[in-house]
């Protein structure tokens, strides 16, 4: 099957992502998430517009892009159809593999399987504010490896920075020193990257325990009165009792660590 291949690919694989969780993009918008050029990402649409896995609207000069639910359908019919098939190789694990990647989606022929009208408020951690600063400036410090290590965490904490990818799949990985000589280690895996309105990403700890302390972050980077930025983050937790562990630290934690970003901005 065409989508097959045409998802193999990392970069058309976090294309599909992004018009999963966004809807409808043009390609700036599309362009804006990664380090390619124009051109490439718009071969990339076109391997995905043939193999039906995503549509195109022409509104004067502009293309915008959205999953085709018929094409990402047949995905989900196959995996349904060959999960009990076969006892040699590939079949085996492909509809598993394929049931990962589809869940990862969280898409079922097309459509978002969440439900928009569930109230995440007693899984969700929400932290605001408004910086005097352009929104760019923000982005930058929050996405400049050299900048963040200056003031990421709450009072009193440090940080040994191992990596930083900005992009959809890359990776930033750091290690926070307490002021009490305790070592947090962090990983943390971008989904989306819409430069300078937006980041998605998984965070959880760097070691055997990752699994269990990660959580879903959505940043949000907008445009306020007098060339300022609202600053919006949101941790979604699996559960509300995993959001109330993380609760009392958390928020504290955050409002001391965009404190920091404050600081930093203001006087560099």
């Amino acid at each position: 099957m065409l989508a097959f291949s045409a998802l193999a690919d990392t970069t058309r694989f976090h294309i599909i992502e992004m018009l999963a969780k966004n809807g409808r993009m043009s390609v700036g918008q599309i362009g804006d998430g990664f380090s390619v050029s124009a051109p490439a990402i718009s071969q990339h649409l076109k391997v995905l517009k043939e193999a039906r896995l995503v549509r195109v609207e022409i509104q004067a000069q502009k293309r915008f892009y959205s999953l085709n639910p018929s094409g990402v359908g047949e995905i989900e019919d196959w995996v349904l159809k060959t999960s009990n098939f076969g006892k040699s190789g590939w079949m085996l694990w492909a509809p598993f593999f394929w049931k990962k990647r589809l869940k990862h989606l969280n898409i079922r022929k097309g459509k978002n399987m969440a439900n928009p009208s569930e109230d995440k408020s007693n899984r969700e951690i929400v932290i605001t504010r408004i910086y005097d600063a352009s929104r760019e400036r923000v982005w930058e410090a929050w996405t400049n490896p050299q900048q963040i290590v200056k003031w990421w965490g709450p009072n009193g904490f440090t940080n040994t920075l191992y990596e930083m990818d900005v992009k959809p799949g890359g990776i930033w990985r750091h290690m926070m020193h307490g002021p009490d000589g305790t070592d947090y280690p962090n990983k943390v895996v971008y989904s989306e990257v819409i430069k300078p309105e937006r980041l998605v990403y998984t965070h959880g700890r760097d070691d055997d325990e990752a699994s269990a302390c990660q959580h879903h972050v959505t940043v949000t980077f907008e445009e306020a009165e007098d060339n300022k930025t609202k600053l919006t983050l949101r941790m979604l937790f699996i559960s509300e009792e995993e959001r109330n562990k993380t609760a009392e630290y958390a928020v504290e934690g955050g409002n001391q660590t965009f404190g920091r970003l404050d600081d930093y901005l203001r006087n560099g």
